[in-house]
């Protein structure tokens, strides 16, 4: 079975609508980050961007997830999204 590659533009739609199902399902805003080394560059998901203290969770070397409200999830919901999120980035990078 071949692979699903993904230009950047697929992985930045994507990332949006995982992040507006997350927001459906569990009422918390999250977006996706580019992480270049100690700094972390919005790249998809939640616009308006509440300010900190917000936590962020690396995915893999390039990216991570952010939000305030992971409190709001239990640790089964957390490491669900966190799961998919990673599936995504690897059917990304993988070509």
């Amino acid at each position: 079975m071949a692979r699903e590659t993904f230009s950047s533009d697929d992985l930045r739609e994507r990332l949006n609508r995982l992040a507006e199902d997350i927001q459906k399902k569990y009422n918390i805003n999250v977006w996706f980050v580019k992480i270049f080394g100690k700094r972390l560059s919005y790249y998809a998901g939640e616009i308006e961007i509440k300010l900190l203290p917000a936590k962020h969770i690396r995915l893999n070397d390039r990216f991570g997830i952010v939000t305030s409200e992971w409190g709001k999830l239990g640790k089964k919901q957390m490491e669900d999204i966190i799961s998919f999120a990673k599936s995504i980035l690897e059917s990304y990078e993988e070509k």
